[in-house]
């Protein structure tokens, strides 16, 4: 499996990982130079598969604008980006799935 990419870029913003567990992931928010904040989540998984006539081996993936508060969070500071990773971890961050 293709591992997540260790920068990325999205909406205007660049992204560089900071820290990861086997199934989370924290990457501070870069706009240009400065820290605009950092974003926590689960490390997703897409299966490998064809789209638009390219082939994508099963890999995974940053999530999106619509996992937030699902899967990713946002923090405006590293310690409490690293808050949200305990509490994804040991099971107290709210989610719709564990309301």
């Amino acid at each position: 499996m293709q591992n997540l990419a260790t920068s990325q870029s999205k909406n205007g913003y660049s992204y560089r990982l900071i820290h990861r567990t086997e199934r989370e992931a924290v990457f501070q928010q870069l706009d240009g130079d400065r820290v605009a904040g950092f974003e926590v989540g689960r490390i997703k998984t897409a299966r490998a598969g064809e789209v638009f006539g390219k082939f994508y081996p099963e890999r995974e993936v940053f999530w999106i604008d619509e996992d937030f508060g699902a899967v990713a969070w946002y923090a405006m500071s590293i310690e409490k980006a690293m808050q949200i990773l305990e509490e994804i971890q040991n099971g107290t961050r709210i989610t719709p799935k564990n309301k």
